[in-house]
């Protein structure tokens, strides 16, 4: 079960760029509401919301809508609403093809309050198409991005024209404040092309039910025959 504590994130100063600190449950982010984004091979993205493209890796991650500009690879319309005008955000792996293969693409979240929570969980929806698709993973900061914990949850890699959900348990890191950093790095080709959409960042209910005694019926049971 999904614990609701409330519809908004509150707004507390941190250390890094990405200054949001969100404490209230659930959180969710769909970037609807993002700018979006030149698309070609290398192209630089600002994104909102405090969710920020860091700036020591290779290529950005990038609001796009409506599918990505290479054929046979990337989604082609985002997961929800599944429209044409639905955004998403996405690496172009094109550069890939040109001479500059096994590039990193590091996005960051807000940073996550686990204090009191019982078992936080960060679920979002990703596309991974593509013949020559790299690999994602997920990692974990808990001094601000200082240092990071890598592949939190196994690294994967997939070749199919959908989207698929993804859920990582951070109960490990409860009563900690935590920014989560979702890693797509390319292979040698142009059809590597991943995408994220629809996170949802919420926690579990404690598991506080179970049976307390069994109480004979008042009568035996029967069986009924036609």
């Amino acid at each position: 079960q999904k614990l609701i504590l409330g519809l908004s994130a509150v707004l507390l100063t941190a250390g890094l760029s990405n200054s949001q600190t969100i404490t209230t449950f659930p959180y969710s982010q769909d970037f609807e509401s993002f700018a979006s984004c030149a698309t070609g091979c290398g192209a630089a993205c600002t994104l909102s919301s405090f969710w920020v493209n860091d700036a020591g890796d290779n290529i950005d991650w990038t609001t796009d809508v409506g599918g990505t500009a290479s054929g046979n690879t990337g989604p082609s319309i985002d997961h929800n609403p599944g429209t044409a005008t639905g955004k998403y955000l996405y690496v172009e792996s094109s550069c890939s093809g040109t001479g500059f293969p096994n590039m990193t693409a590091n996005l960051l979240t807000p940073q996550i309050n686990l204090t009191g929570a019982n078992s936080m969980q960060f679920e979002f929806w990703y596309h991974m198409f593509g013949a020559t698709m790299g690999t994602m993973h997920v990692d974990i900061s808990t001094d601000n991005g200082v240092t990071w914990t890598n592949d939190i949850t196994p690294f994967w890699t997939d070749n199919q024209d959908l989207w698929q959900q993804k859920t990582v348990d951070l109960g490990a890191y409860t009563n900690q404040i935590v920014t989560l950093r979702i890693r797509h790095i390319t292979t040698t080709n142009f059809t590597s092309d991943a995408a994220i959409d629809d996170v949802l960042i919420y926690d579990l209910l404690p598991n506080d039910a179970g049976i307390a005694s069994f109480v004979n019926p008042l009568f035996p049971a029967c069986a009924f025959n036609d």
